[in-house]
């Protein structure tokens, strides 16, 4: 795909009905723990995102060799469900997602008894996994690091003999993403004890038998956050859980500041922008339960020339890309003032240039949130491809809302 010209011209007027895509999040999770309870249950529509397909692809595929591509979840759960599957497999993926950790993981994985060789560095993919019946019990696992290998590990819980005790040490990083395994699990009829230091599993098996995926609250946000910047802005947003686990559902509560207002209606969230509210001159935000909405606002404050100061963002760093420097990197291009360090950004000024090229590194929420500044003015995405990993339809659905629809060339 070409690059992406945005305009504020585009923006003149935003409104109309979108479905979002779904949720990838809970799509894995749910195709992970259907493959593992030997398709006891179906699926309504995961969805049409690459993870989504990858993951699809990885389970229902007869090869021996499975490319995770650049998803991080992926190639986790696989690390997990994989050490189950009857079979060998080498699990692999790309550059970036080969420098991603999965020690803590593999660890625990190995002291349950898997069946774990690394082919390059050890702790890194692409691993060799041999699957085999396992009779689980107690684990520890530090917490701090990433919350998808807790949810690897919980997901194939049920299908351990023994089922499994995670032993949780450390500051718990994304929890909102260790709820919602839990909450998917719990909704098709799997026990889940969740405390504050560890995660009780018994052995079982599903008894609902259609799991329905929702819409996806990450993909959401950037359509509420352009609410925000769009005056007379106003659009409806249909297949989103009101009750929704996804922790990006609190999205709702920080856009409030920015004059971004919502009801529900039939089923549907109707959003509006608000001219009368007084916008904040400093936001400040702990990201800490919702992290890939960091570049959301990040770029929202940018465009608004509001002052930020965002914090719990230590696992941005391992992300698609390293989203704390890219966020700095592309902020600094438009002329605004930005200092980082491993666990925050502090953003103040305002931009100054009369138009921008924003670099996507391989990442598709730089491109979609960088996509927020073409309302203030001409701003080029790179790469805008990228959005494919969990959003196809995203430039789509912006032609679709916009007066005009976005350029390409």
């Amino acid at each position: 795909m070409h690059d992406q010209i945005l305009t504020p011209k585009m923006f003149s007027v935003f409104n109309g009905t979108i479905t979002p895509e779904k949720s990838k999040s809970i799509a894995n999770r749910v195709l992970v723990l259907q493959a593992l309870s030997q398709n006891k249950f179906s699926i309504d529509s995961p969805g049409n995102s690459e993870d989504v397909k990858l993951m699809i692809n990885a389970l229902q595929g007869n090869t021996k060799e499975v490319n995770a591509g650049m998803a991080g979840t992926v190639l986790r759960f696989l690390t997990a469900g994989f050490s189950l599957l009857p079979g060998k497999r080498l699990l692999t993926g790309s550059k970036r997602l080969k420098q991603r950790p999965l020690a803590p993981l593999t660890s625990a994985l190995q002291q349950l008894g898997s069946e774990i060789k690394f082919k390059e560095k050890p702790g890194f993919a692409p691993l060799e996994i041999t699957g085999k019946p396992l009779s689980g019990g107690k684990i520890i696992i530090d917490a701090s690091i990433s919350s998808q290998f807790i949810s690897a590990l919980m997901l194939m819980g049920p299908f351990l003999k023994k089922g499994i005790e995670i032993g949780l040490m450390g500051k718990q990083v994304s929890n909102s993403y260790v709820k919602l395994t839990a909450g998917i699990m719990k909704q098709l009829g799997f026990s889940v004890d969740f405390r504050e230091e560890k995660i009780l599993i018994p052995p079982g098996k599903p008894e609902n038998k259609l799991f329905k995926i929702e819409a996806d609250w990450s993909a959401a946000a950037y359509w509420l956050a352009f609410i925000a910047l769009v005056p007379h802005a106003e659009i409806r947003l249909q297949g989103l859980d009101r009750n929704s686990l996804q922790g990006d559902s609190e999205i709702l509560k920080p856009l409030l500041d920015f004059g971004v207002i919502t009801h529900w209606e039939n089923g549907e969230l109707k959003v509006k922008h608000q001219a009368s509210v007084a916008l904040p001159k400093l936001f400040k935000y702990d990201f800490t339960q919702m992290p890939d909405q960091a570049q959301t606002f990040a770029f929202l404050c940018a465009a608004l020339g509001i002052d930020a100061e965002l914090s719990g963002l230590k696992t941005l760093k391992g992300k698609e890309t390293d989203r704390i420097a890219a966020i700095e990197n592309e902020l600094k291009k438009l002329g605004l003032n930005v200092v980082s360090d491993e666990n925050s950004l502090k953003i103040n000024g305002k931009i100054t240039t009369k138009n921008a090229s924003i670099s996507t590194y391989n990442d598709h929420r730089m491109a979609m949130s960088g996509a927020l500044i073409g309302t203030r003015i001409p701003v080029k995405i790179e790469n805008p491809g990228v959005v494919a990993k969990s959003y196809p339809d995203f430039w789509k659905h912006l032609a679709m809302l916009t007066s005009e629809p976005a350029i390409e060339f």
